[in-house]
């Protein structure tokens, strides 16, 4: 049997809804303040663990301060976005 998903954390599925709402002036999980306009850049196919062990190939990646984000099962990116 596969674990729930955890609907305190923070997931994948929550960045473009928190930017539609960002624009729209409204709360958000992700606490975006209001913005005109959004960009969304979606690095595909890399995890935390993976950057964290290439940190200095990614010196510009891993300067963004932030927290990791969780997942859907199955681990795709259509399926987390949706």
């Amino acid at each position: 049997m596969l674990p729930g998903p955890n609907v305190d954390r923070i997931s994948l599925a929550d960045v473009l809804t928190s930017c539609l709402a960002s624009v729209r002036s409204e709360g958000n999980r992700l606490r975006f303040g209001h913005a005109d306009r959004i960009v969304v850049v979606l690095v595909d196919g890399l995890g935390a663990a993976p950057l964290r062990a290439r940190a200095g190939h990614a010196r510009t990646l891993m300067a963004v301060p932030g927290e990791t984000i969780d997942t859907v099962f199955p681990t795709t990116t259509a399926a987390a976005l949706a």
